[in-house]
């Protein structure tokens, strides 16, 4: 396919209305359901979820290049389902997309975690607010996360999510796959983060870099940059673009905490799997933030040696979690309702994990000896401070929902006011710009056509 018809697929949609409306747990089937009678996509339930949930997965298109698509892996970050509606509608309705389903077949599972976005519920249900974000996100710990879930080999199922069965197979019955696309969201980010995975010559994925950065160009979004240092599979390839994680570098990372079981937790991801299993050449991660702040992407050198700061992050996690220790001990026996218990569980295994990522992460510094902190370094390790005293009021109130008791409700209401001046200290440090949820999917469609435009080039 000529390049060109990717581009004008691009520009149609910059000042085309998209509807931004979230899509819930309550509404998912509902929404899929229309699709398939209103377009000429078919929709398939390819499994069920761990709370038996159905796992749809739709396809569209008659080319023989496979493109496969997935959103909310990670349970808070629900875009991506907006973005597999919004790409089917426009394929069957865009002049400039319609020519896509000559060359192409789109094969897309909106949501692979269907559980997970129940659980978001609290935030959903109206416009974005970060205040009700904050107040009642929830996102999986390792053991259950589904986008590093996929078996090792096609024997493996023992311990495996359904949901991750039931994409795998999904993927399998495709393959061969020309570009795997995981659509993924952050809280706060300097800008549109990009991971890219493929051929060992960095001159496949440049067309790609060239694509996407024109693309924030096009909506004034800067892109986010940081260096990781190779740490957990986040390798630096330009601003806004690094490697994808790795299940290797995230057990090589959570291994120096001497945490085995926490290490064997981590499986293989999607791009991994459909690269080793299903042929893909190219996969990639779109990483759109919620809100953001030029700050947390600048990377002016300071005179602080990075080791130093990381020291810094490594106190700073001691604090914020002993301070969560706390509030789990004040609030676990007003824990009356299945949603406040089940929380108070949450909170427990996630003291867990988190402290092991701290003694892994005083166990690396190694890694930045050669570096100095950026100004991003000092913005973000300030901000780390300050977002988890909010996550940890949050993680009070959500222990505490439901019950009624008089020693309950005022101790809710001190951690109310608690939680307000938090938030807004946090918000009155940083100039956070809030991403609209139709520029979030704009540049999540990006993404995708970059993804048809290295199938392209490639074949």
């Amino acid at each position: 396919m000529n390049p060109e018809r990717i581009h004008h697929a691009w520009h149609s949609i910059l000042n085309a209305s998209i509807d931004g409306t979230y899509v819930t747990a309550k509404t998912v089937e509902a929404v899929c359901e229309d699709l398939q009678r209103s377009t000429a996509c078919t929709l398939e339930q390819i499994g069920t979820s761990k709370q038996g949930r159905p796992v749809q997965a739709l396809a569209i298109g008659d080319g023989t290049t496979v493109i496969t698509i997935k959103g909310n892996a990670h349970a808070d970050e629900p875009t991506g389902i907006i973005t597999c509606i919004q790409l089917v509608r426009l394929l069957k309705d865009h002049p400039d997309w319609r020519p896509l389903l000559d060359r192409f077949r789109f094969c897309l599972v909106p949501t692979a975690n269907p559980d997970g976005l129940a659980r978001n519920q609290g935030w959903l249900s109206s416009s974005f607010s970060l205040e009700q974000y904050f107040r009642h996100v929830y996102r999986d710990l390792p053991q259950n996360d589904v986008e590093f879930g996929y078996p090792s080999d096609a024997a493996e199922i023992e311990g495996v999510r359904p949901e991750n069965v039931a994409c795998a197979r999904f993927f399998d019955a495709c393959a061969p796959i020309a570009s795997h696309i995981s659509l993924h969201s952050m809280v706060f980010t300097g800008g549109a983060w990009f991971l890219l995975s493929g051929s060992e010559d960095p001159g496949f994925v440049e067309p790609v870099i060239t694509f996407l950065t024109s693309a924030c160009r096009d909506i004034s979004l800067p892109l986010h940059d940081e260096d990781r240092g190779g740490q957990r599979g986040f390798a630096r390839i330009a601003p806004g673009f690094h490697t994808i994680p790795t299940v290797e570098g995230m057990q090589t990372f959570f291994k120096q905490s001497g945490n085995t079981a926490l290490t064997s937790q981590f499986r293989l991801n999607s791009m991994q799997y459909n690269m080793r299993f299903n042929d893909a050449r190219y996969t990639a991660v779109s990483e759109l933030p919620y809100a953001y702040d030029s700050n947390l992407a600048d990377m002016t050198a300071t005179d602080l040696p990075r080791p130093d700061l990381e020291r810094q992050r490594a106190e700073i996690q001691v604090e914020v979690l002993d301070e969560l220790a706390k509030i789990i001990e004040e609030t676990g026996d007003y824990a009356s309702t299945e949603e406040g218990q089940f929380r108070l569980g949450y909170y427990r295994e996630y003291l867990s994990y988190r402290r092991a990522g701290h003694a892994s992460l005083t166990r690396d510094l190694d890694r930045f000896s050669h570096l100095k902190a950026t100004t991003r370094d000092l913005h973000e390790v300030r901000l780390l401070l300050l977002r988890h005293r909010v996550y940890n009021v949050a993680a009070a109130l959500q222990i505490l929902q439901g019950n009624t008791s008089s020693d309950a409700q005022a101790l809710r209401q001190s951690y109310e006011k608690l939680y307000q001046v938090r938030f807004d200290g946090m918000i009155n440090t940083f100039q956070f710009t809030l991403l609209p949820v139709e520029a979030q999917v704009r540049l999540q469609l990006a993404s995708i056509l970059a993804g048809l435009l290295i199938a392209s080039l490639d074949g």
